[in-house]
């Protein structure tokens, strides 16, 4: 392909999609060009892997990047250090980052998107967010340990749910409630694992929690796909990659099997029921699972209709409780009052937030 940096260059690319590298095509296209310059985030691996690819078929291109000070070693990359280094100059600054330079008289010319003004939120109508405010209510009083896992509930350690205490890597949210246990063993703790999470490394640690009777609440946050990374399905959904109709693999019957005593599946979006089995898994001696079930709002887009709350302005009170406890994106404040704009997606958990009762379903809309 052929990449254009301020619209009067053109260069020749290489676009790298997976490991391993095609060589033979790596080094086709590396013959055509006396440098190479390597735009990879993180570590410097494809760079190193050209520079051998290279070297296996006796070429003389320069192969650069980070690790000969193209560009720092450490630092995100973005089209101003693209371009710089491309123009020759060198990043062997190991503090230069795209903060920290200059942009071009170029690139202030151009038209720049409107970014949004808010940090990163769960979706408006997620089912995360009403799972971290049922066991936020049930547990915090408690001084629970909430250990969360690598997902798009990683932004439950946010405020107002602050439901989020640790994120180290995939599946250790088990695990690491056990260590924490086992250091505070006067304070609840409840791990939460996605339900993809669940089958890919999350087994191993609820076993160990049943073989060492390690009382710790373990929650499985099942949207039915696998959101962060682009809604592939899971061996709990009932279908493969492939769109085929598959054995569902239910985390239910997967914790019985393997000795969990104290199992439930919870509608999170139903908050009184779920607060309640929250309390009684907090109350229950040894280790237990709770599922807690509804589809990625996400995944609305699939289906035919969904509904829309509204606020009743007339009945509200404007305390904020639904704002301030919830946090959710469809929740704003338009001309002093509150408002529930287009993202809504009907989960309805401000209405049962909400003390005078002034939201509520007031349609059903096409996608």
């Amino acid at each position: 392909g052929v990449a254009a940096i301020d619209n009067d260059t053109a260069y020749p690319m290489f676009e790298v999609a997976a490991f391993p590298i095609n060589a033979e095509a790596a080094a086709a296209f590396m013959k055509r060009c006396r440098r190479v310059l390597v735009v990879e985030e993180g570590d410097p691996l494809l760079e190193e892997e050209l520079a051998l690819i290279a070297q296996k078929y006796q070429l003389d291109t320069v192969i650069s990047g980070r690790k000969d000070g193209k560009f720092s070693p450490v630092g995100e990359l973005n089209a101003d250090l693209v371009s710089l280094a491309l123009s020759g100059s060198e990043m062997r600054s190991t503090t230069t980052t795209a903060q920290s330079i200059p942009i071009s008289d170029t690139m202030q010319q151009r038209p720049q998107p409107d970014l949004p003004v808010r940090p990163p939120v769960l979706c408006a109508g997620c089912p995360h967010r009403a799972s971290f405010y049922i066991w936020g209510q049930a547990a915090r009083k408690h001084q629970a340990i909430f250990t969360g896992d690598i997902g798009c509930y990683t932004l439950g350690n946010a405020q107002p749910l602050d439901a989020v205490d640790t994120c180290l890597c995939m599946g250790a949210s088990f695990t690491l409630a056990q260590g924490l246990k086992l250091a505070e063993p006067k304070r609840p703790v409840v791990a939460f694992l996605g339900d993809s999470t669940f089958f890919h490394s999350g087994i191993p640690g609820m076993i160990n929690a049943v073989f060492n009777n390690t009382p710790i609440k373990m929650v499985v946050l099942d949207n039915r796909t696998t959101a962060m990374t682009g809604n592939q399905t899971n061996p709990g959904v009932g279908q493969n990659l492939m769109g085929k109709q598959t054995v569902t693999v239910d985390p239910l019957a997967v914790a019985k099997a393997c000795g969990v005593q104290f199992v439930r599946e919870v509608d999170p979006f139903d908050l009184s029921a779920s607060i309640a089995t929250a309390s009684e898994a907090l109350q229950y001696p040894g280790p237990a699972l709770i599922v807690m079930r509804q589809p990625c709002a996400t995944l609305l887009k699939h289906t035919g209709s969904r509904m829309r709350f509204a606020v009743n302005s007339a009945t509200c009170t404007n305390c904020g409780i639904c704002i301030g406890k919830l946090g959710c994106p469809a929740l704003v404040r338009k001309e002093g009052k509150v408002h529930i704009n287009g993202s809504c997606t009907g989960c309805g958990i401000c209405a049962q937030v909400c003390p005078s009762g002034s939201i509520a379903e007031v349609q059903a809309h096409e996608n």
